[in-house]
């Protein structure tokens, strides 16, 4: 089952919400955020792998099988590095998340900067998945240009 609209879904809803119950609701977000990076991270490293046991399987020599295997890694490190940008973006997400908990704070503003760093950065995981060839459901375009209105400037365009 694809996931990503209902966790586009409850990102925008998140993202979209008042100031009211900002904590809750940036958590939930958060908490879509997570499971789609989970889904495309498992993804990289599956279809890397296959990738990779094709690459040794074609291959007649060792040195063949080791230069097949460096392109193989050549060829995914733009989606493996946008991954680990995104996940970064997630993983202070979340620390921000933790610390407003123990503070009590409920800033509904930070909030959505935070979660507007987390679609752009989901944005160029897609772009990087798609330019290998791999189909990465888009957020929707409500979604996309209320991060580029909350972030202050538009993401950059293929």
């Amino acid at each position: 089952m694809n996931r990503a609209p209902f966790l586009a879904l409850a990102l925008a809803l998140s993202l979209l919400s008042g100031c009211a119950g900002a904590l809750r609701t940036s958590s939930i977000g958060a908490h879509a955020t997570g499971i789609a990076l989970g889904d495309v991270g498992e993804t990289i490293e599956l279809e890397r792998h296959r990738a990779q046991l094709a690459a040794v399987e074609g291959a007649e020599y060792r040195e063949d099988a080791d230069a097949a295997v460096d392109e193989v890694r050549r060829a995914w490190a733009p989606a493996v590095s946008a991954y680990d940008a995104a996940r970064e973006v997630y993983n202070g997400w979340i620390d921000v998340l933790r610390a407003a908990k123990l503070a009590g704070l409920e800033d509904p503003v930070e909030w959505a900067r935070i979660a507007a760093r987390a679609v752009r950065a989901y944005g160029a995981l897609a772009d990087a998945l798609r330019a290998l060839g791999h189909e990465v459901p888009a957020l929707p375009g409500v979604v996309t240009d209320l991060a580029d209105t909350i972030a202050g400037e538009p993401r950059a365009e293929d």
